[in-house]
């Protein structure tokens, strides 16, 4: 992890970066609030509207708990789980018992695919606290909260149009005052994490290693990049707000772009990467970041992540509704 620009600049061509790729990375990193987190005894130690992760979400009371309709591809996420359910050969490491546990679970889920159902609720960013750490440009908020809904049962990784339903971003500039920490409904308590507090520091962050920025490397200079990937990264903030995304797989702005073009990724898709996909590519903007988390035992897929990405004009008028989550992992 780097401090500042200048130090970027100046350790990279010592590991072999040419001092024109150095120059790039260190012109193009930004800041970030960095979030680390810490278990709880019990929620009341965290105060009303502040940055958490887990636990109850605090809303105004005449806000009702987010619910997604049924999925608008239904069909496709019920087929999805019944072949799960019917994939378990005799042969699997599984025991007799766990065979039957999967089964049941995947028939669940395709079942509830079709259904209306509560989203679990994940995460609130204090905006305000945010802002007194790093300024991340005129276009974030600087006041209210953010707060992240998810379908945590289903847990899709967003390649589906249609899959917006399952995660809810709430914008919410209540005064503290009159919030109330709600319950989860009953169908879904199960799926609520322990609360977690939240630490928020400033921190340079660089692009990832596997941007499209870097595409066109020469190899020598691109492979280097991935093997000193780690001194890019921020050792203890895998949770965070703005800067840039711990890039697991593939360009999330690019997918962001397709999907908003109505082209399905479920099953992979090519797209010629020209001068307007381009332009597109740049007005999505990373807003928050959220690990799975070993202190909740928070999990997304295998050690994944959760990411939000919001359009740039979509962000300065804050219709966080058209948020895009995407779920990314090794």
């Amino acid at each position: 992890m780097f401090r500042t620009a200048q130090e970027t600049e100046e350790c990279l061509p010592n590991k072999g970066l040419s001092p024109k790729i150095a120059h790039l990375v260190a012109e193009r990193a930004r800041l970030t609030v960095a979030i680390t987190s810490d278990a709880v005894d019990r929620e009341e130690e965290i105060p009303l509207g502040a940055t958490k992760i887990g636990g109850y979400p605090d809303l105004p009371p005449s806000m009702a708990w987010p619910i997604r309709p049924p999925y608008p591809k239904g069909e496709d996420v019920r087929e999805e789980h019944l072949k799960s359910a019917g994939n378990i050969p005799k042969i699997s490491w599984m025991s007799e018992e766990e065979r039957r546990n999967h089964r049941s679970e995947a028939l669940e889920l395709a079942d509830g695919a079709m259904r209306e159902a509560p989203l679990g609720f994940i995460a609130q960013i204090d905006l305000a606290a945010v802002a007194a750490v790093a300024d991340l440009g005129a276009d974030f908020p600087k006041e209210g909260r953010l707060l992240l809904f998810y379908d945590v049962k289903q847990q899709p990784w967003g390649f589906r149009l249609g899959d917006e339903v399952r995660a809810r971003l709430i914008f919410d500039e209540t005064p503290v005052s009159a919030l109330m920490r709600k319950s989860a409904p009953e169908d879904i308590a199960e799926t609520r994490m322990d609360p977690l507090r939240c630490n928020l520091a400033a921190a340079l962050i660089c692009e990832s290693p596997y941007s499209r920025t870097f595409d066109n490397f020469e190899d020598n200079d691109g492979d280097l990049l991935l093997e000193w990937s780690d001194d890019l990264e921020l050792p203890n903030g895998s949770h965070r707000v703005g800067g840039y995304p711990t890039q697991i797989q593939n360009d999330m702005a690019l997918e962001c772009v397709l999907l908003t073009r109505g082209i399905d990724l479920s099953h992979g898709s090519e797209l010629v990467f020209d001068s307007d996909v381009e332009r597109e590519r740049q007005s999505w903007v990373f807003l928050v970041q959220i690990a799975s988390d070993g202190n909740n035992a928070m999990m997304w897929g295998d050690s994944g992540m959760l990411y939000l990405w919001i359009h740039r004009d979509d962000l300065k008028m804050r219709r966080f509704v058209k948020a895009r989550l995407i779920l990314q992992c090794p």
